[in-house]
């Protein structure tokens, strides 16, 4: 697909108040102040803003983004506290000369809870909540079930981290994970007749062909367990290997495929139709790796892996 984003203006403004004496390490949420307030203004031209697939018919548009930004740092003794809330307005000039809503807007919520038990036990809860009218802000790009096109509604992801790190001792420390992903599409409604293909609509009185519902495809609860395990062999080197356990459940209960073998009695017996929990999903990934600190600002990180999942749900499966 062809897609050409130009960003032709930048403006920022932000206040900022009291610095705080303690924050905890939070990557790059880690912040010395306590609240700050900003705001970016851009201008931009996209020249297939609806991301035709394959370049067909594309549409392009002039347009400009307004994305105003709040955060809250609280830092305490051995806790830091913190809230960011982000919102972006995008304004389409070509929609609105076709008589369309020229606007897409998102929201996007951040809390963050950073603890240290002792010198050797640190705790971290963070939450992202995101509000949107366009699928890749729910899904970072590049992800398997990244969406490269619009689509309206108030599209909900939701996004929860526990991490646990300990230093047993000097050269040996874990890291134990857990994550949980909610995802919920506002478009559903399909039925066994709007997923029929069309070459099979004179076997389905009244069936209108077509395809599933994004809520049916993508609805799902997403949980994720891993631990790392972690050996500093020198100042600058680490050796670490370690596994994850992820278990999907999709959520939209609506057919989402046409089963045709099963249509003309193939040699695998199953529905004729499969439904979102068909998709249901096990995944087991074990890696090892190493990282090594070339200079202050320059590290090298390798690792090798192998996962296996079991789509455990499938109908057509002999297991």
């Amino acid at each position: 697909m062809r897609k050409f984003l130009v960003s032709v203006g930048l403006a920022a403004a932000g206040t900022a108040s009291l610095h705080a004496a303690y924050a905890p390490g939070l990557g790059s949420m880690s912040t010395t102040k306590m609240w700050s307030v900003s705001a970016t203004l851009r201008g931009f031209y996209d020249d297939n803003y609806d991301t035709a697939n394959g370049g067909l018919n594309p549409r392009g548009s002039y347009g400009f983004e307004i994305s105003p930004q709040l955060m809250l740092a609280v830092p305490l003794q051995q806790t830091e506290l913190g809230l960011r809330n982000t919102y972006s307005m995008q304004y389409y000039q070509e929609r609105e000369d076709l008589g369309q809503d020229p606007i897409d807007q998102s929201d996007q919520l951040d809390l963050w809870v950073d603890h240290a038990f002792t010198e050797r036990w640190q705790g971290k809860v963070m939450d992202t909540f995101v509000v949107a009218q366009e699928p890749q802000l729910l899904t970072p790009n590049g992800s398997p079930e990244s969406l490269p096109i619009r689509t309206r509604g108030d599209n909900i992801r939701n996004t929860g981290n526990i991490t646990l790190n300990t230093d047993w001792t000097r050269l040996f420390s874990t890291s134990l994970t857990y994550g949980n992903s909610f995802y919920d599409y506002q478009q559903s409604g399909a039925t066994q007749n709007t997923v029929t293909p069309l070459a099979y609509i004179a076997f389905f009185p009244g069936a209108q062909g077509g395809t599933a519902s994004l809520a049916g495809l993508l609805n799902r609860i997403d949980q994720t367990v891993s631990l790392d395990l972690q050996w500093t062999l020198s100042p600058v080197t680490m050796v670490f290997f370690g596994g994850s356990f992820e278990d999907v459940e999709y959520t939209g209960d609506e057919p989402v495929a046409f089963n045709q073998a099963a249509f003309f009695g193939g040699p695998q017996f199953g529905p004729v139709y499969y439904y979102s929990s068909d998709r249901n999903s096990r995944s087991y990934t074990g890696y090892l790796g190493i990282q090594h600190n070339i200079l202050p600002n320059l590290n090298v990180n390798a690792r090798v892996g192998a996962s296996y999942t079991e789509q455990y749900n499938d109908p057509l499966s002999s297991g």
